[in-house]
């Protein structure tokens, strides 16, 4: 998601990308080894909080990602990627906070 941030800035007018970079207010990234125990509890932890966090996506086609949402009105105020890659041997939490639309998600999203 990260790398799909950096490439928006690079491929498209600098307009855009300044506007979609500063809806951001912070970005914490925790990677780690594949242990299925990492990812199974940061889930229930997600999930033990359903009044904060709902569900926006989820894949199983290149290994297990969950994307999570808080909103407050129309705004995405944090999103919460957990990826465990079997292949590649790793676990990848991506926190993002600030003040994300639905824009802002397609645009990371396109190409994966």
């Amino acid at each position: 998601m990260m790398e799909k941030l950096g490439s928006v800035q690079r491929n498209r007018k600098g307009k855009e990308a300044v506007r979609l970079i500063t809806k951001l207010k912070s970005a914490r990234i925790i990677t780690g080894e594949d242990k299925p125990e990492y990812f199974r509890h940061a889930e229930k932890m997600l999930k033990q909080n359903r009044q904060r966090f709902v569900p926006l996506s989820q894949s199983t086609a290149l290994g297990n990602n969950l994307i999570f949402v808080r909103q407050k009105d129309n705004s995405i105020i944090e999103l919460i990627l957990l990826n465990q890659d079997s292949t590649e041997g790793t676990f990848t939490l991506i926190n993002l906070t600030g003040n994300m639309d639905k824009e802002f998600i397609r645009i990371l999203s396109e190409g994966q």
